[in-house]
């Protein structure tokens, strides 16, 4: 077995590669990222470092991790975070994950982060168990909390009802909204850095694809009170249903009909892409939850009249936001957070009691 890093004459066979593990469930979804692993990657960050384990000319294991600036207990950091960490069936009891984690470490020593932050689904119970359970070939995996990544349905989106005296507009201008981010994100850890020239709309950008029009932006008499942008990156990576469980597989049409009937989602064919939005910067001054309420209704509907079934949006298990999606028709999908030990612990920076920010395309 050959361990290093990949290269771009691997895009081809990385995409294959995760397109064949679909997580298990009734529904078998799978990360898709076409057309590129290393153009998907950028959602997550920059300068990705990508290591494969390859046997028999065929990759069978595939872990990366990219770097982005963020807050971090006020201050402007480069948090790295560890995804795509794939083993095929037939190289799972190898050497592969601790010959893989042993290139990681060698090369991040030359890429230097404040923070190394993983997040693993809470129900993985089989990752959990590899990852965090301390084995000598593996670095640490300090527990840091949980995060709940709400998918809300779009079909019934209420009309927004904002508090008196708040204005709701569709789109504002970059370097308004960059501003308002770069005053108000260092009070939640982890907030992405985002320049005007980030929403541009460009896909080489630190938010590929995302523009300054993409945003719900909420005012009052005195300037902005609260932002979330709506970022659809099917173009760079995709939810791909894979298949069903039987028993969802013979009750798929029946649903369907159901669902046709009430106006809800209908259960894709296997090969589908999923129709997400996802939520992105959100902020709101003082985290006043009727303005967040506002911007996500106006949210749903953004997302429903682009054809888009799903609004997606991570927090903190404990963040009062949470309460904004009292009432919604959603699914709550919880993950365990991880701060990541490649180097030791004392050089890192410890993130203080602020709110930890998420971003569920990133996740």
């Amino acid at each position: 077995m050959i361990v290093r890093l990949a290269t771009s004459d691997d895009d081809a066979a990385l995409t294959a590669l995760l397109e064949s593990m679909p997580m298990p469930g009734s529904i078998r979804l799978a990360f898709g990222c076409r057309p590129s692993f290393f153009q998907a990657l950028r959602v997550e960050g920059d300068s990705p470092v990508v290591c494969v384990a390859e046997a028999r000319g065929q990759l069978v294991a595939v872990g990366a991790v990219t770097f982005r600036k963020v807050y971090l207990n006020g201050r402007v950091a480069t948090r790295r975070y560890l995804s795509a960490l794939r083993v095929a069936p037939q190289a799972r009891g190898s050497a592969a994950l601790a010959k893989g984690f042993a290139l990681l470490r060698t090369t991040l020593a030359s890429h230097p982060g404040d923070l190394t932050l993983t997040s693993i689904l809470a129900d993985n119970t089989p990752a959990l168990r590899v990852l965090t359970g301390a084995r000598a070939a593996l670095p640490a995996y300090e527990a840091l909390g949980g995060c709940v990544t709400r998918v809300v349905c779009t079909a019934r989106a209420a009309k927004p009802n904002p508090p008196t005296g708040v204005q709701l507009a569709h789109g504002g201008d970059a370097r308004e909204l960059a501003g308002f981010l770069a005053t108000h994100g260092p009070a939640r850890n982890g907030f992405p850095v985002c320049l005007p020239q980030d929403l541009d709309g460009r896909t080489d950008s630190a938010f590929p694809g995302l523009s300054a029009a993409d945003f719900l932006v909420a005012r009052d008499g005195e300037g902005i009170l609260g932002v979330m942008g709506c970022w659809d990156v099917r173009r760079f990576r995709q939810a791909l249903v894979t298949g069903y469980a039987p028993w969802l597989r013979w009750a798929r049409p029946w649903l369907n009909f159901g669902a046709r009937c009430c106006a809800r989602p209908l259960l894709p064919a296997p090969g589908a892409v999923l129709g997400l939005a996802f939520a992105t910067l959100t902020l709101v001054r003082q985290g006043d939850l009727r303005v967040f309420r506002s911007l996500l209704e106006s949210a749903l509907a953004w997302s429903r009249r682009r054809g888009l079934g799903h609004f997606v949006m991570a927090l903190a298990d404990h963040d009062p936001l949470n309460a904004g999606f009292k009432g919604l028709p959603q699914r709550e999908i919880h993950s365990r957070i991880f701060r990541v030990h490649f180097e030791d612990p004392s050089t890192q920076t410890r993130p203080d009691g602020r709110t930890p920010h998420f971003e569920g395309a990133m996740l």
